[in-house]
């Protein structure tokens, strides 16, 4: 059996710098974005009782494009935007 890497989780502060790219004229409606594995932190109000601790979820950039928060998470699977409740996030292989 191959020994296997542990996964290294972008911050997801450094979405923005590194996805935005990709995801041009997304926006949390639904148009464009970039699906991606995150990790959740299921303490979080935003994310309690909605799936799993590793999940898919659509990152996007509002509409004015501003860095400075207006990224979104969307879980994949419900719809629900997972605001600050991400913890870590990597693109699937």
């Amino acid at each position: 059996m191959a020994a296997t890497t542990p996964i290294t989780w972008n911050d997801p502060a450094s979405a923005y710098a590194n996805l935005a790219g990709l995801v041009a004229g997304a926006d949390a409606a639904g148009a464009g974005g970039i699906v991606v594995l995150v990790q959740v932190d299921m303490n979080n109000p935003h994310a309690r009782g909605t799936g799993s601790k590793y999940r898919q979820a659509k990152y996007a950039i509002l509409a004015d494009g501003d860095p400075a928060g207006r990224n979104v998470w969307i879980d994949a699977a419900s719809g629900n935007n997972l605001h600050n409740a991400v913890t870590g996030w990597i693109l699937p292989e």
